[in-house]
C-alpha cells in the first residue's frame, strides 16, 4: 500500500476507533495521521442511547470552525447528559473536531477509494482462508500512480489524437431516469388479458366464467356476451 499511496503532505487516514487499524498506519506510515471519522464516532453514541439533541449538539460541535463555538457546545452536552461527555472527551478533541486539528480538514471527504475496493475483496471475503491467500497472490501486484498531468510524457501523434470534451451544462436534480412522454405522442396501451379464460378484455376479477361471479358484475353481461 505504501507503495501506491506514497507519502504526501499533511496524509490523513480518518476510521473508526478499532485498534487493529491504528497499529497497520502506525507500522506502514508512521508520519502520518489517525484520526477518527465522524460517521463512525455518531454511530457510536447511538449505541449508546445518546438523544438526538445531544448528537445534534455534538455534530455542530465537531464541525465548528472557532473554539469558542466548540466549547460552548460542548458545555451544553456536559449539561445535559454528562455521562456522554465523558465517552466523547475520552478522545482528544484534535483527532475527532475541525477547530482543533492541527492540519488541513476538508469540509469535502469522500470514500470512492475505499468503496471500489469493497465490490473487488467482495468474493474473496467469503472464501476459506487458503483459498483467500491464494485469490490475494494471483492479484498482487503494485499499482503505479499517473503522477501529476503536467509530467507526463505524452507523443506527439497522440496527443494529437486527443480532443476536449464539449462543455454541457449540468441541470440541478436529480437525473431523470424515465423517458418523458409529450401529450402528442400517442402511447400503445397494455390490453388485459384473463388467466382464468384467457380471453382478451377483462381481468380475472370481471370474468363471467368464473364458478360463482360477483352480483356486481351482472351488469358487464352485455359487454362480455361474446365469452363462452
Amino acid at each position: 500500500m505504501r507503495k501506491a499511496i506514497e507519502v504526501r503532505h499533511e496524509l490523513v487516514f480518518l476510521s473508526d476507533r478499532n485498534q487493529s487499524i491504528a497499529n497497520g498506519i502506525r507500522k506502514i506510515y508512521p508520519e502520518a495521521r489517525h484520526d477518527i471519522f465522524l460517521y463512525h464516532f455518531e454511530k457510536n453514541l447511538k449505541q449508546r442511547h445518546a438523544k438526538s439533541t445531544v448528537i445534534n449538539l455534538f455534530q455542530s460541535a465537531a464541525r465548528s470552525y472557532r473554539r469558542e463555538d466548540f466549547n460552548q457546545l460542548m458545555s451544553q452536552i456536559k449539561s445535559v447528559y454528562k455521562k456522554i461527555y465523558n465517552y466523547i472527551m475520552e478522545e482528544p478533541p484534535e483527532r475527532w473536531a475541525r477547530s482543533w486539528f492541527p492540519r488541513r480538514r476538508y469540509d469535502m471527504l469522500t470514500t470512492n477509494m475505499v468503496e471500489s475496493m469493497n465490490p473487488v475483496l467482495l468474493k474473496a471475503r467469503e472464501m476459506p482462508v487458503l483459498r483467500m491467500e491464494t485469490w490475494f497472490k494471483i492479484y498482487e501486484g503494485h499499482v503505479n500512480t499517473v503522477g501529476d498531468q503536467n509530467s507526463w510524457n505524452i507523443p506527439q501523434n497522440v496527443e494529437s489524437e486527443i480532443r476536449k470534451s464539449p462543455d454541457v451544462e449540468i441541470l440541478q436534480g436529480r437525473r431523470q431516469k424515465k423517458r418523458y412522454i409529450p401529450a402528442t405522442e400517442s402511447v400503445p396501451l397494455k390490453s388485459t388479458k384473463c388467466n382464468r379464460c384467457k380471453q382478451i378484455g377483462h381481468n380475472r376479477t370481471t370474468c363471467l366464467s368464473s364458478p360463482a361471479p360477483h352480483p356486481y358484475f351482472k351488469k358487464h353481461a352485455e359487454k362480455y356476451s361474446n365469452v363462452q
